[in-house]
């Protein structure tokens, strides 16, 4: 025979199930580990904002192919922003293949300019 529940995991157990028939998608699973495929955020899953996602990523893009960097370091951190990287991952995966010893700081610098940059080209009246 099982073990009779305590207190507190009745509570528990009636405060997930009310949580999960309300549709809520926790990113933190028994354990301690994280869900990585869980949404962040609802403000994901609203059409327009995917959209605007979209939209930035394509012009990034083209932005990418068309656009002539000062240096190459430069337009492999945009290659790997426009690949939804963030700033912290490219900053990591250039020290680890010995490409550049640059800091997640200095990567936001870079891509602040060129998005700036981009901006400017393509989003002009």
């Amino acid at each position: 025979m099982g073990q009779k529940k305590t207190e507190y995991e009745r509570i528990r157990d009636v405060w997930y199930k009310k949580l999960k028939d309300s549709g809520f998608e926790d990113i933190e699973q028994p354990g301690g580990s994280i869900n990585i495929g869980a949404p962040r955020s609802i403000h994901f899953q609203e059409e327009d904002l995917r959209q605007i996602t979209q939209d930035y990523y394509c012009m990034a893009y083209h932005f990418l192919n068309s656009y002539e960097f000062d240096s190459e370091l430069e337009r492999v951190i945009w290659d790997y922003h426009t690949n939804g990287l963030s700033n912290r991952a490219i900053g990591k995966l250039l020290k680890q293949t010995k490409i550049s010893k640059i800091s997640r700081d200095m990567v936001w610098k870079i891509v602040s300019r060129l998005e700036n940059i981009m901006k400017g080209l393509y989003l002009s009246v």
